[in-house]
């Protein structure tokens, strides 16, 4: 059985950023969800904003 998990910006964020104290944790959940039954899910607009915080944090394309 497969499990749809909604990831919020917030993790995926954490990640991009490396943002401390959350880095390690929201690092944790993904990489849970890549060998088990689960199906990660973003919305749309979660996909926009992490662009647009990336590109002012400095970040290349």
């Amino acid at each position: 059985m497969e499990y749809k998990v909604f990831i919020d910006t917030n993790i995926i964020l954490d990640i991009f950023l490396k943002r401390e104290p959350f880095f390690e944790d929201s690092r944790q959940v993904v990489l849970e969800l890549g060998g088990n039954n689960f199906v990660p899910y973003l919305s749309s607009s979660s996909i926009t904003d992490i662009y647009y915080i990336c590109r002012k944090a400095g970040l290349p394309r």
